[in-house]
């Protein structure tokens, strides 16, 4: 876990550890490898050449480099948990965008935060024009379960709305609360799925009977 200066291996009693790494830093003339350790293993080693000055790497000079790579490690393993995230954030946008079902979400405050594909087609109003504003702004029926929602802080579940702003829609509301790791509440999530095919069709099926029973 120190960084090791070639001559102490030099210097040391032999033994086929030693040696082993001994013919390694000749190989590659290596005159000192620093270890870059993380909190639970070994990100990298780090490997220096001969000095340009003096005979080999003092106490002030291996003090240096272990705490650069104290600072390498930190900033490796920033780099792979950042890596991580945004990896996981696309994977969530990904599968946002792909939901057959409409997802709209809004904040504490009440503002709109987010509107998926299915979302924006369903209420047939671009993202651009709600994204940022009060849920007042979504078309009538909607805004109610979030309030609800938030102010309850239990979602709605199953809940059966018709839009008829121009094009009647049948939709089937589910919402639920987003909370932080302490339980405060943050936002609130209203999942739409679009039910009007589904109606037209059970329509369709009930007079195809009355028919059937008059005939």
């Amino acid at each position: 876990s120190e960084p090791l200066p070639r001559y102490s291996l030099e210097r040391g009693r032999p033994a086929p550890d030693r040696t082993d790494a001994l013919r390694a830093m000749e190989a590659w003339s290596v005159h000192l490898a620093a270890p870059v350790l993380g909190s639970n293993r070994m990100e990298a080693v780090v490997l220096l050449g001969s000095r340009t000055a003096g005979l080999f790497y003092g106490r002030q000079e291996v003090d240096i480099v272990r705490t650069l790579c104290g600072q390498l490690a930190f900033s490796l393993v920033n780099a792979r948990l950042y890596t991580a995230v945004e990896e996981a954030k696309l994977y969530n946008e990904i599968l946002l965008e792909n939901l057959s079902s409409g997802v709209v979400a809004c904040d504490a405050d009440r503002k709109i935060t987010l509107l998926n594909r299915e979302a924006v087609r369903i209420l047939g109003v671009p993202a651009a024009q709600l994204a940022g504003r009060g849920i007042d702004a979504l078309p009538p029926g909607l805004a109610e379960p979030l309030e609800q929602t938030l102010t309850a802080g239990r979602g709605v579940h199953d809940a059966d709305l018709v839009l008829s702003d121009g094009e009647v829609r049948h939709l089937r509301l589910s919402s639920s609360v987003i909370t932080g790791l302490e339980g405060r509440r943050l936002g609130a999530l209203l999942v739409l799925n679009d039910t009007t095919m589904l109606r037209r069709l059970e329509d369709r099926m009930r007079r195809a009977d009355r028919l059937a029973s008059v005939g």
